[in-house]
């Protein structure tokens, strides 16, 4: 698998794509609210959500929506280890803190260097998003954005991986 590094770490935050992804300033009752209709597929759901706040600019929250919608994966704790490991991944990004069953991961590939970075930024925060694979062990399942890694145009692909490797 390659390693992608950022060139501009003052302008390009670690995760934020080539491609422009999207990153989410949403209030934590919104995000949940977006978490919960993308895991059940309701874009509806989360639309109303956002029209009922006013304060949102909605269009980029659904654009986000859509990226996450077209590269997310749920995995079995089990099928998810496999797949980071066989993929390279080392980061994963939470984009909400300290909820893991909540929570949709953004996984990432980073040098030991940035990971330590990330992890050490981490260190003792409630605010803390970035963890390692290992951390994801144990839930029932994992919700993963395969969209930061290179060759994933769409879940599709990255679940096609995961069958040819099984």
């Amino acid at each position: 698998m390659e390693h992608r590094s950022n060139s501009n770490e003052e302008t390009q935050e670690l995760g934020v794509s080539r491609n422009k992804m999207y990153k989410s300033n949403l209030p934590m009752e919104l995000l949940k609210k977006r978490n919960e209709a993308l895991k059940v597929g309701d874009k509806r759901c989360f639309e109303e959500a956002l029209l009922e706040n006013g304060q949102i600019a909605i269009g980029f929250e659904l654009r986000s929506y859509d990226r996450i919608a077209a590269n997310l994966l749920r995995l079995s704790s089990y099928r998810a280890m496999r797949f980071l490991a066989d993929e390279g991944v080392t980061l994963l990004r939470a984009d909400m803190p300290g909820a893991k069953e909540d929570a949709i991961y953004t996984a990432l590939i980073a040098s030991p260097e940035e990971v330590l970075r990330k992890l050490k930024e981490n260190r003792g925060s409630e605010e803390a998003i970035y963890i390692v694979p290992d951390e994801i062990m144990g839930l029932p399942h994992i919700w993963i954005d395969v969209a930061e890694l290179v060759g994933f145009g769409h879940a599709e692909a990255a679940l096609s991986s995961l069958t040819l490797s099984a």
